[in-house]
């Protein structure tokens, strides 16, 4: 017979009245995969301090109020801010200041970005030029405090926009060196061999982006971003393999059809080796164990 314990009890009592903290805010932020014409994208490496630090990621950021709610300025604005790109349709005059020092003046706050463009009478690129594909929700209890729902866009390099050209980054506040331009093939096999981190959005996205320049080219990528606009996404881990590889679910909204594998190495949860496989074919190597 289990001898009665009333701190234990007590305790136990205290902890089941507790009730369980309410999940973070879901603050709204926009992100940008920007295409070359050699089809690379721009990847940025996240710095250490930072939340996903030392993670490869797509430039983007938290929706600010003087974005005016619109995800679309926000993407932009964040581009500009993290990798000195201005995607406008033509280049500003040598009136509007220089570059660099504009750029260091937003991502600082000193200066608005839609009414320094609009000052020197620019055009940010239009909506037939910015397609928008996908929101990213980060799941309750996913690890961290903050929690986002993150609007992704597709653009092209503008033509005036020298690919070639060196990528400044923003001085090391947020990105650790230059951003890179990177064939996602490259970037995948660069993944599967732990020479990079991503996580499993920007690991999807990438093998999406791939598979459908390789499939059916420009075009091909640019309808099925489209048809992926009011997809909703929430990763999710579903299980785990013989090899202690993370299973992630992408949510009933997202893309049912695969799951994302990974990885998991170190406190922070860091991922390494990440695919994608089918669910059915997943689902059957999980019911062997």
């Amino acid at each position: 017979m289990p001898i009665f314990n009333p701190l234990q009890f007590a305790l136990r009592r205290h902890l089941s009245m507790t009730p369980n903290p309410a999940p973070a805010p879901i603050r709204p932020s926009a992100s940008l995969l920007l295409l070359s014409p050699t089809n690379r994208l721009l990847l940025l490496k996240r710095n250490t301090h930072l939340s996903f630090a030392s993670a490869h990621v797509f430039p983007g950021g938290v929706v600010q109020p003087s974005d005016g709610g619109s995800a679309r300025l926000c993407a932009l604005r964040e581009t500009f801010e993290e990798t000195g790109i201005l995607l406008t349709s033509s280049a500003p005059p040598a009136s509007a200041g220089p570059l660099a020092e504009i750029q260091r003046r937003v991502h600082s706050g000193e200066l608005d970005f839609g009414a320094w463009v609009d000052a020197w009478g620019g055009q940010l690129l239009p909506d037939s030029e910015l397609t928008p594909f996908t929101t990213w929700i980060t799941p309750a209890g996913a690890g961290g405090k903050k929690r986002y729902s993150s609007q992704l866009f597709l653009a092209r390099l503008p033509p005036w926009v020298d690919e070639s050209a060196v990528v400044p980054g923003d001085g090391g506040r947020e990105v650790v060196g230059a951003p890179r331009w990177m064939l996602p093939a490259e970037a995948l096999r660069l993944a599967t061999e732990g020479a990079v981190t991503l996580f499993p959005p920007q690991f999807y996205l990438l093998w999406q982006v791939e598979r459908h320049l390789r499939i059916g080219g420009e075009q091909a990528l640019v309808d099925w971003a489209r048809a992926m606009g009011e997809k909703v996404f929430e990763p999710r881990k579903e299980g785990v393999t013989e090899e202690g590889w993370w299973v992630m679910g992408l949510g009933p909204r997202g893309d049912a059809e695969v799951v994302v594998v990974m990885e998991v190495l170190g406190k922070g949860l860091e991922p390494r080796a990440v695919e994608v496989m089918e669910r059915t074919a997943m689902k059957e190597r999980l019911a062997k164990l």
